[in-house]
């Protein structure tokens, strides 16, 4: 009986740390939040040789490839904000002319309000 309660708790607590392991595991995997942290990381995780830093290449890949996905975001959210700002832009544009008509019209209505045309001469109404 001691036998089976033995070797119940030994394979619990040899689950529990397989279970712990893993975990540990991928918190180191997880890449850092940004480029600098990255750096950082890549910096403190390199040996050094006389004057010099030896990185491994599979870090220094990961670290190329973390630069070259920022730098992709970042330039889609360019591109995506420089088309936004045409659009306004053109619609900027457009809104002007419309103005441009509407204010031609207020003159032209303000214009029949003030003068009236007697055998086709305009006159103004307050020399009339």
């Amino acid at each position: 009986m001691q036998i089976k309660y033995l070797s119940l708790l030994f394979f619990f607590l040899l689950a529990v740390s397989f279970n712990i392991y893993a975990q540990d595991a991928t918190d180191k995997n997880k890449p850092p939040v940004n480029l600098n942290a990255a750096f950082e990381e890549l910096k403190s995780k390199s040996t050094d040789y006389e004057d010099y830093e030896v990185i491994k290449k599979l870090r220094l890949n990961n670290f190329w490839k973390q630069v070259t996905d920022t730098l992709s975001v970042k330039e889609s959210a360019y591109k995506t904000s420089q088309a936004e700002i045409k659009e306004l832009k053109t619609k900027i544009m457009e809104m002007e002319i419309e103005m441009q008509k509407k204010d031609k019209q207020v003159a032209d209505s303000q214009y029949l309000v003030d003068h009236l045309e007697v055998l086709g001469i305009p006159f103004n109404k307050n020399s009339y």
